[in-house]
């Protein structure tokens, strides 16, 4: 068995935080425009520049907004083999989990924001553009790392966008928490909500898992592809999974476990052939 099942996941924006985000870029669009048609800034050159410097950086920050309310779209999607970011101008793209040394997280003021540092850091930035390997490099003088990924927008909890990182960095390559039951996210935004398919199922469909579990996540999606309403019963507090589970289901003590009409099916992998099997399709017209 593959150590992850195949999935993606995706960290959406807090609307409500791009909202704000919007709404503070434009006062600064403001601010710099006043620079200029007050006449504070004729006067001075690097006055003048600081006004242009305002207008241009901060009215591409409200443009970035503007355009993620308009049409969502993830800040970071997580696979098996690595995390792909597109959270801002300053994105550094797709990275391999195998080409990641150490995540963690990092604090600036009440920012708070997931380090990534790359085995090779120079190959990183001989394939940035040349003003993001600027910026990566400025950061390295700052004390951070060359890729930083900003929790203030996410629309989980940063801790727990670290942990899933974490957990698939540590899978990918050969870490502790290879193989079992591995501990991630329980839940994330989810693509297209507008375009879901309806649910057609009659049986009830039950899963028990934990907060932080990543083929728990590859079975909620499997099921949400297939428009399948289903009860959580999220085991993260309990004093004792492997007893609960298996008191469901003797010699089951993983998660995720499903639940089909009182009958268990099983962990992922079951649901996986299930799934295949044509089990979960709707019923023909």
């Amino acid at each position: 068995m593959d150590p992850l099942p195949s999935i993606d996941v995706p960290i959406y924006p807090r609307r409500d935080r791009l909202v704000l985000f919007l709404v503070g870029a434009l006062v600064f669009v403001a601010a710099g425009a006043w620079m200029l048609a007050s006449g504070w800034a004729r006067a001075e050159p690097f006055k003048l520049a600081v006004g242009v410097v305002t207008i241009v950086f901060f009215g591409a920050c409200a443009a970035f907004a503007l355009m993620r309310l308009v049409k969502p779209r993830p800040l970071l999607v997580l696979d098996r083999n690595g995390f792909h970011d597109f959270g801002s101008a300053l994105a550094s793209g797709t990275l391999a989990w195998t080409d990641i040394e150490a995540i963690d997280l990092r604090a600036m003021g009440r920012q708070r924001m997931i380090s990534v540092w790359p085995h090779d850091v120079e190959a990183l930035l001989e394939r940035l553009p040349k003003w993001k390997a600027m910026a990566a490099r400025a950061n390295m003088k700052l004390g951070f790392a060359p890729i930083n990924l900003p929790g203030s927008l996410m629309s989980l909890p940063v801790e727990d966008v670290l942990a899933i990182m974490q957990t698939l960095h540590e899978a990918a390559t050969g870490g502790a928490r290879r193989g079992g039951s591995l501990e991630v996210a329980d839940t994330w935004p989810k693509i297209g909500a507008m375009n879901e398919p309806e649910s057609t199922q009659r049986a009830r469909v039950e899963i028990w898992l934990t907060r932080t579990c990543p083929y728990c996540i590859g079975a909620r999606r499997l099921l949400d592809e297939r428009g399948v309403t289903y009860e959580v019963h999220d085991l993260s507090e309990h004093p004792d999974r492997r007893a609960a589970t298996e008191a469901i289901l003797p010699g089951h003590r993983t998660v995720p476990l499903i639940v089909i009409d009182g009958e268990p099916l099983g962990g992922f992998s079951d649901l996986e052939r299930a799934v295949q099997s044509g089990a979960f399709d709707a019923p023909p017209a």
